[in-house]
């Protein structure tokens, strides 16, 4: 089967998704200047992406919840940019937040046949939980507790969109 020219809007938001891994990734390897080059490609793709639906959905019946995993996406990727920057403290495992995004999207189009996006969307969840005290005694810093934040957001994004679909 020959693939269409364009993308759905689907494949473009987990084109996004790999964007925000990607950043993950650097932020796991505290590399902030591939951070920083994998958030400016997903700044201007997420763009991209907004134009597109503002075409396409007319009305923009469910775009804006694609928007808004769209604009939680690039949250997270910001926020781990952060985290590499600063001091290594609680702030959840870049590498485990880049596994659960991509199980999450890898997930999104079967969760009519399954559960595996919600159980996704949870572990999301228990990612962003606050951290444990002891592992640092000052507390997760601003950028962790901003991870945190940007991963319940995205979790609680998508799940709306499956449940509103199901």
């Amino acid at each position: 089967m020959a693939r269409a020219k364009r993308p759905d809007c689907y494949e473009q938001l987990c084109g996004l998704a790999e964007l925000c891994r990607a950043v993950l990734d650097a932020a796991g390897h505290r590399d902030a200047a591939a951070c920083g080059r994998a958030l400016r490609e997903l700044r201007l793709a997420r763009g991209r992406y907004r134009d597109r639906l503002a075409r396409e959905f007319i009305p923009p019946v469910g775009a804006g919840e694609l928007m808004e995993l769209a604009q939680a996406l690039e949250l997270i990727a910001w926020q781990a940019g952060r985290c590499a920057q600063s001091a290594p403290a609680s702030s959840p495992d870049p590498g485990v937040c880049a596994a659960a995004l991509g199980e999450l999207f890898a997930s999104l189009g079967s969760f009519h046949k399954s559960p595996a996006p919600l159980l996704a969307c949870d572990r999301l969840r228990a990612l962003a939980a606050p951290a444990d005290s002891a592992a640092s005694p000052r507390g997760p810093s601003a950028a962790a507790e901003g991870l945190c934040a940007a991963l319940w957001r995205l979790a609680d994004a998508a799940e709306r969109l499956i449940l509103q679909n199901l």
